[in-house]
C-alpha cells in the first residue's frame, strides 16, 4: 500500500487516495503503513497538520542545499504518486491575488531525485500556469487565475485533487465580472479540474468590495474561506458545489476591500477550532474601507452567526503589530483544543505578539514559553500558519518565521504541546544556512512520515528539508 501524505499550506483534513478513509465531521484518522511500523493518527482542528513522526530519519536523502522551485510558491503539498512515475512529490502553488493570472503558478518536485517532475502530458517544463478550465497543466491556453496572500489548501478525501482559494476575472455563468472561488488540480494526472465560482467580484466606490479571499479551512466535507468584504464563502467537497445559502454574514472586519483593487489579497488566515471558524484580518493603509487593528473573529457555521462570546472581534492593541497571518488551536497537555491563539508580526525590532482566547472569547495566558520562541531584533517580522505534527504521545507545532528587514532571513520555531514548552533538542530558531545562503523567507511546512522529513518552502523559491527533531537542515 502507498501512503498519501497529509500536508499542505493549510491542509486541515487528512485522507487516503489509495486505501480506506475513516473520517467523521471533526475527526479524521489516517492509516499510514511505513517501513518500520503502522500508525493510527487522529487529526483535528485548524492549521496545517501531518501524520505521525516516527522519530527517525528515512532512507530518502534530500539535499541540504534544497531545490529551486522556480516560483514564489507557498507551503509544500505532498502527494505520493502511483503508476509509472511513482514516488513522493512536493507540489507548490504560488500566492497573491494580484499576481498576473497568465504567469506560472504551479510546480512539482520529485523528492527522491530532487529534480523537477517531468511533464506527463507533453514536453513542457514546470512551473506552469493555472486555469479555470479543466485542461492539462501544460495546455497552450493562457493561465487565467490567481490565489491569495495565504493560500491554505485542502486535499479531496477520495481522489488525488487539491483545492486552493482562487480569484479570477474570467466570466463564468452567473459571474460575468469574475469571481472568487475554488480552484482545483489533479496531482496524479497533472491537470486542472474545473473551477467553481462562489462569489462575484465587485467594484463599487464607497462600499465594501469582493476583491479576493483568504485560504481555506475544512470542517467535515466543507471548505470555508473569507472574502475581502468579510462574507464567508463555502464549498462542499462531497458534491463539488457551493454550500446552500452561502455566502454567510460574519462580523469579520474587511481587508483589502476598496474599489478598484481587485483581484487582490485578503490579509488574513483561517482555522477550524472545535467546529468553529476563526479568521484573522488586517486593514493595510489605503486598501480597506474601514480602518481597524489586526483582528480575530469567530464564525459559527451552525447558526451562521458570530460565535458565542465573539460578538465583537478581538483586536491586537499593540500599535506596532502588522501582519496577523497565523491563527491556530490552543491545546492543553492532553492535546485537547481549549481555545485559539494568533500571532501578529511586529513593525519594530520587538518580537511578534501572541494572543490567546478560550472558547468563550475570554483572553487567556498564552502557553508557557511560546511567546519567547519568537526572536527579537529584526524589523517587520512575519509568522505564517504553523503546522502540527504528532507521534507516540508527543505533539509539536512548527512556525515559519522571517523578518522583512533582513535580520532573520528564514527560520523554523518548534513548540511541544504535550510538554507545554519549547521543543527539547530543537534549535530555536532553526535557520537553514545551506539553502540559498540561508535566505529562505519561510512560508510553511509539510511532513512526510516515510522519509521522516519536514519539507519547507518560502518566498525565495526553494524547497528544503529539515530534521523535525533537531531543526538541522537536510534529511
Amino acid at each position: 500500500m502507498r501512503n498519501v501524505i497529509f500536508a499542505g499550506s493549510d491542509v486541515s483534513r487528512c485522507g487516503r487516495i489509495v486505501g480506506a478513509v475513516r473520517r467523521s465531521r471533526r475527526l479524521c484518522v489516517l492509516t499510514v503503513l511505513a517501513a518500520a511500523a503502522a500508525f493510527m493518527v487522529p487529526v483535528t482542528g485548524g492549521g496545517r497538520h501531518a501524520q505521525a513522526a516516527p522519530g527517525r530519519l528515512g532512507t530518502v536523502a534530500f539535499p541540504a542545499a534544497g531545490v529551486s522551485t522556480g516560483i514564489d510558491g507557498f507551503s509544500p503539498i505532498l502527494y505520493t504518486e502511483t503508476g509509472a512515475q511513482a514516488g513522493l512529490k512536493a507540489w507548490f502553488i504560488a500566492h497573491h491575488g494580484y499576481a498576473s493570472p497568465t504567469t506560472a503558478k504551479i510546480t512539482c518536485i520529485a523528492v527522491a531525485t530532487a529534480t523537477v517532475c517531468p511533464d506527463k502530458n507533453g514536453s513542457k517544463s514546470f512551473p506552469l500556469p493555472l486555469n479555470t478550465s479543466a485542461v492539462n497543466l501544460d495546455t497552450n491556453q493562457a493561465g487565467d487565475i490567481a490565489t491569495s496572500e495565504v493560500p491554505q489548501f485542502a486535499m479531496d478525501p477520495s481522489q488525488p485533487k487539491v483545492y486552493y482559494p482562487a480569484v479570477t476575472t474570467t466570466a463564468k455563468a452567473g459571474f460575468p465580472n469574475g469571481s472568487i472561488g475554488v480552484g482545483c488540480v489533479n496531482l496524479q494526472t497533472q491537470a486542472n479540474c474545473a473551477y467553481t465560482p462562489l462569489l462575484g467580484l465587485t467594484n463599487s466606490a464607497g462600499q465594501s468590495n469582493v476583491n479576493g479571499l483568504t485560504g481555506f479551512t475544512v470542517l467535515g466535507t466543507q471548505l470555508y474561506g473569507t472574502a475581502t468584504n468579510g462574507k464567508e464563502v463555502c464549498y462542499d467537497m462531497s458534491n463539488h458545489q457551493a454550500c446552500a445559502g452561502q455566502p454567510y454574514t460574519t462580523n469579520s472586519p474587511p481587508s483589502g476591500d476598496k474599489a478598484g483593487l481587485g483581484p487582490t489579497d485578503h490579509y488574513g488566515s483561517t482555522a477550524t477550532v472545535n467546529g468553529k471558524i476563526y479568521i484573522t484580518s488586517k486593514a493595510p493603509a489605503g486598501t480597506t474601507t474601514t480602518s481597524h487593528a489586526p483582528a480575530i473573529s469567530c464564525f459559527d457555521p451552525g447558526p451562521f452567526a458570530p460565535c458565542t462570546g465573539w460578538s465583537t472581534p478581538k483586536t491586537f492593541t499593540d500599535p506596532n503589530v502588522d501582519w496577523a497571518l497565523a491563527v491556530f488551536p490552543r491545546y492543553n497537555t492532553a492535546v485537547t483544543q481549549t481555545g485559539v491563539c494568533a500571532v501578529a508580526g511586529n513593525q519594530t525590532t520587538q518580537a511578534p505578539v501572541l494572543a490567546c482566547y478560550d472558547i468563550s472569547g475570554n483572553s487567556v495566558t498564552p502557553p508557557a514559553g511560546m511567546a519567547a520562541l519568537f526572536p527579537t531584533g529584526g524589523t517587520g517580522s512575519v509568522v505564517f500558519q504553523p503546522m502540527f505534527v504528532g507521534s507516540n504521545g508527543t505533539y509539536r507545532i512548527y512556525f515559519p518565521f522571517y523578518t522583512e528587514g533582513g535580520t532573520n532571513k528564514g527560520s523554523t520555531l518548534c513548540y511541544n504541546w504535550t510538554a507545554q514548552a519549547p521543543c527539547t533538542g530543537f534549535t530555536n530558531p532553526a535557520t537553514h544556512p545551506s539553502v540559498n545562503g540561508g535566505d529562505t523567507h519561510d512560508y510553511g511546512y509539510a511532513y512526510d512520515s516515510t522519509t521522516a522529513c519536514l519539507y519547507g518552502g518560502g518566498d525565495r523559491k526553494y524547497v528544503f528539508g529539515l530534521n523535525p527533531l533537531t531543526g538541522a537542515t537536510g534529511c
